[in-house]
């Protein structure tokens, strides 16, 4: 299991062992609950986590994040806007990332 923490105005998770996720963040959002994968708030940007993995997915950070589709996210950046793209399926023991970001908007099939 895994477990909001706060000390003071700041967050994080930590799973049975210890803290996964600094307690630095002002705001965590699940993105959707089938999937290991949440928002992280810090000074109103936002990064993506992979709560399995215990890592970012980019050191960039985001203006907003905004739902397109089930496993589809805009990412708001003065950059360009980018996407988070999840896979329909989600395996902990597969090496590859299940989930990536893209500079270009996903194709409906």
């Amino acid at each position: 299991g895994i477990l909001c923490v706060r000390a003071g105005d700041t967050g994080g998770l930590r799973d049975r062992y210890g803290v996964i996720l600094p307690l630095e963040y002002d705001r965590i959002e699940l993105l959707t609950p089938s999937k290991p994968y949440c928002k992280v708030r810090k000074n109103r940007m936002w990064q993506i986590y992979d709560i399995e993995r215990q890592e970012l997915l980019s050191e960039e950070w985001f203006e907003d994040v905004i739902p397109c589709d089930e496993y589809i996210y805009r990412l708001k950046s003065q950059n360009g806007d980018k996407y988070l793209v999840m896979q329909w399926y989600y395996s902990r023991y597969d090496e590859g990332q299940p989930a990536v970001i893209s500079d270009e908007p996903p194709v409906k099939n």
